[in-house]
């Protein structure tokens, strides 16, 4: 009986091939980043549009948001009691309908 090792000991990678390795994973992680960034820039591009569109059209209608906001705050606190009414009518009417 032997005390010879009993693994093959596996040869060891080449310098060039770590390099290569190296460079390819390199490689594909810009490739990732720069399609991360283009995507990030899409959908960058994507919500102003949007919300340029929002604003053109609130402004076609005229209905200024921040004054409208401003009422309805004033109407709260002027007459809670009618305001809850009001609030409560609205959820049962959306009940009503989402049941359906």
């Amino acid at each position: 009986m032997s005390n010879a090792y009993p693994f093959t000991p596996q040869p060891q990678p080449r310098q060039d091939d770590r390099d290569q390795a190296g460079g390819s994973a390199t490689s594909t992680t810009d490739k990732l980043i720069d399609h991360a960034e283009e995507t990030t820039a899409s959908l960058t591009r994507g919500a102003k549009e949007v919300v340029t569109s929002i604003d053109d059209k609130r402004r076609t209608v005229g209905v200024d948001t921040d004054k409208l906001s401003d009422l309805i705050a004033d109407e709260i606190n002027d007459r809670p009691i009618r305001a809850l009414g009001i609030a409560m009518a609205v959820g049962f009417f959306v009940g009503i309908v989402a049941a359906r």
